[in-house]
């Protein structure tokens, strides 16, 4: 998958960008092009990553989500 051919025909498989630079040389022009997949670096800054809220908070999370899924039928 680090070879920039195989990263390049994964990622147009799956279609998630990918990591590996190199590989934007092999997909095509309107996807490696693509801010949504590549955005400019000065934009990534202010994105959003979710931290991982440990196992308690996660199970409160599940268990939160599956009862408003209930109450929706």
């Amino acid at each position: 998958m680090l070879e920039p051919e195989h990263a390049a025909a994964n990622a147009d498989y799956v279609g998630y960008s990918t990591p590996v630079t190199k590989a934007k040389a092999f997909l095509p022009l309107e996807v490696a092009n693509d801010e949504r997949f590549y955005p400019d670096f000065s934009e990534v800054k202010g994105l959003e990553v979710y931290a991982d809220l440990g196992p308690e908070k996660l199970s409160l999370y599940n268990e939160l989500y599956l009862q408003l899924k209930m109450a929706k039928r």
